[in-house]
């Protein structure tokens, strides 16, 4: 079963506009709320620290896409048609993960922005 990712960014304010880069995280795997959210690349997140992003939009993290699961073998990618693929391909793992992203957006947002989330969702 492929793994299946979230996109986040660091929350505006919390560090320099250079850094607020779109990071891969692995959906956690055990039942209830990690401590903290580990993306590809390495970089730790806890609680409210993050923005959930529901689609590719940003810098991306170029780490996170490289250590990606199921990312190619380390080096220079393909030019062309394969770096589309490769878009393609993230684009739409990301939209089925937006599905799954209610279990983990109190540890993202904080119990003070899930309901701001679910109001904005409805309207």
């Amino acid at each position: 079963m492929p793994t299946e990712l979230l996109l986040a960014r660091p929350i505006a304010g919390s560090v320099g506009e250079r850094e607020r880069v779109a990071h891969l995280i692995p959906m956690p795997q055990e039942p209830g709320s990690p401590a903290y959210l580990r993306a590809c690349c390495g970089a730790r997140f806890g609680p409210g620290e993050l923005e959930l992003l529901d689609q590719i939009a940003g810098m991306p993290c170029e780490e996170c896409l490289v250590k990606a699961p199921g990312a190619e073998s380390p080096g220079l990618p393909q030019l062309g048609p394969g770096i589309l693929a490769r878009l393609a391909a993230i684009e739409s793992r990301l939209e089925s993960f937006s599905t799954q992203l209610a279990s983990v957006l109190e540890l993202i947002a904080g119990p003070d922005r899930k309901a701001d989330h679910e109001d904005n969702r409805d309207g």
